[in-house]
């Protein structure tokens, strides 16, 4: 065999064995591990995103008033608006 032959054939060896490895690994443990780690992840985004509207809806209360948002106009565009109303 030439040697261009053979680097080719060394080549497509190559390729085929990290095409296998990389489907033992789609198929292995590490999926189920990285789906716990999203559900955690949204878990404790979902327990910071309450805890911020407790906090919130406490701070107005020690004010005697009640929280309040306010969306803005969707033809002229603007900001959201969180605050204290009464």
């Amino acid at each position: 065999m030439s040697a261009t032959v053979e680097a080719y054939v060394r080549g497509t060896d190559a390729v085929r064995s990290l095409a296998e490895r990389s489907a033992a690994l789609s198929t292995g443990s590490t999926v189920r591990v990285d789906r716990w780690v999203i559900i955690v992840v949204i878990a404790v985004a979902v327990v910071l995103a309450i805890g911020l509207a407790t906090a919130w809806w406490i701070a107005c209360q020690n004010k005697g008033m009640y929280p309040a948002l306010d969306m803005p106009n969707w033809n002229s565009g603007g900001t959201w608006k969180a605050y204290c109303k009464k």
